[in-house]
């Protein structure tokens, strides 16, 4: 299923003319500066950050979007995260839902999401093959399916006055079992209850 979006009026940014390699992620302020890195990117923003740039090949802003988007009606989200496209054809300005800038560690796991997004192809909705295209996600499977079943907050260990280049997502699900997990991320809707299949989560 393609998921329509609508994209906010161009962001243009004259001062925006300088190569950048895909997958960087930048803030909207000067001077500009990208971050190759995704969790040292990940403490220059915060909930009341209004968005950022993020660089891609050519024209991908599109599947990017449409990617997200899948994401958060899986995730049964009913305020949606905004984009634009700006005077380069290469950069994507995204606006995260609150949802995703109201958590440090889902701040982390959008960064990673957002690559993957990369290699969707709408036309082909090859939404597991992206998903999993990207070595972060690979490394915490077991995280990444049960949040995108429902189970979204966090309550492991605490990463508010840490770094959080050493206690991202990555950090704190890579190479974990399933009992650590399910004690990282629960629901927070206390009468949540999930029902199907968890490999049918984004049919």
């Amino acid at each position: 299923m393609i998921h329509h979006i609508i994209f906010k009026e161009k962001k243009i940014n004259p001062s925006m003319h300088f190569a950048v390699k895909e997958g960087c992620y930048g803030l909207d302020v000067c001077p500009h500066k990208f971050y190759a890195c995704r969790e040292e990117f990940a403490i220059t923003w915060n909930e009341n950050t209004t968005g950022f740039f993020f660089t891609h090949l050519a024209d991908k802003g599109y599947s990017i979007a449409t990617f997200l988007k899948k994401i958060e009606i899986v995730l049964k989200q009913s305020k949606f995260s905004q984009y634009a496209m700006t005077n380069r054809d290469t950069i994507l300005w995204i606006e995260p839902s609150m949802f995703w800038k109201e958590c440090r560690m889902k701040r982390s796991l959008l960064t990673i999401l957002i690559r993957a997004g990369m290699i969707y192809d709408p036309m082909k909705d090859n939404f597991e093959e992206a998903i999993f295209s990207e070595k972060f996600i690979k490394s915490t499977r077991l995280a990444v399916m049960r949040f995108l079943y429902g189970f979204t907050k966090y309550i492991g260990p605490t990463i508010e006055d840490q770094a959080i280049e050493i206690y991202g997502w990555k950090y704190i699900f890579e190479s974990h079992n399933e009992e650590y997990v399910k004690n990282c991320l629960v629901s927070s809707d206390e009468k949540y209850v999930p029902s199907g299949r968890i490999a049918d989560i984004w049919a």
